[in-house]
């Protein structure tokens, strides 16, 4: 995954839970997210899933990118995807 992509990720981090780099349990850093792209998913939307329960939309989103290979990873154009329909996801159920 590329510079801009990890980027990306840790700011829909930050801004979930309003911190700096490195906090929200370490994972709002590039280089954290870099190999576990999907806990940016977890932690930015667990919370809304607590509060209100499952929505099959978050649930869909969660299964589909669970199965992406470390390899699939690498492509740009799916972790693009990636990044559109989480920030889309944190937009409609953020807290």
């Amino acid at each position: 995954m590329n510079w801009q992509n990890k980027s990306y990720l840790e700011g829909i981090v930050r801004r979930v839970y309003n911190c700096d780099r490195c906090e929200a349990m370490g994972v709002a850093n590039t280089d954290f997210l870099g190999d576990n792209p999907l806990a940016a998913a977890l932690v930015c939307l667990a919370p809304f899933v607590k509060l209100h329960g499952e929505r099959e939309e978050i649930t869909r989103f969660i299964d589909h990118y669970s199965c992406v290979s470390k390899e699939e990873w690498e492509d740009d154009s799916i972790v693009e995807e990636y990044i559109n329909e989480l920030r889309r996801l944190v937009n409609e159920y953020s807290l």
